[in-house]
């Protein structure tokens, strides 16, 4: 007996595709996700001065599909030290896939990354 080789596929998450987010709204179900007051902004995880600190404190708080996040949240915040903050929590967002990730982060993640560049902040 041979199996479907299309039957034997990981399941899929199924994307919020019911509206088109914007990066604001994405960036708001990811700080509810990771447990940030619900009015963050990408500012507000400047890696200057205390920031750091509590960034790092918060990280070792979560499990590790919300640490992915709110690392990918800051170093979407900081692109400029992007490599230097993965290579310091020892965790590089592009290692991880959607199974370690789960579908509810999976989807907020790639929906941060897609609307990245309509992020008036930018």
């Amino acid at each position: 007996m041979t199996k479907n080789a299309v039957t034997q596929l990981p399941r899929r998450s199924a994307l919020d595709t019911a509206q088109a987010l914007d990066f604001a709204q994405w960036w708001q179900r990811a700080a509810e996700l990771v447990e940030l007051p619900a009015d963050s902004a990408p500012g507000e995880l400047s890696l200057s001065g205390a920031g750091l600190a509590l960034l790092l404190k918060r990280l070792q708080t979560l499990d590790r599909p919300c640490r992915a996040l709110l690392l990918a949240m800051a170093c979407l915040a900081n692109p400029k030290k992007a490599h230097w903050l993965q290579a310091e929590v020892g965790l590089h967002v592009g290692q991880l896939t959607a199974a370690d990730l789960g579908p509810e982060v999976f989807q907020v993640l790639v929906g941060l990354l897609a609307t990245f560049h309509t992020n008036p902040n930018n």
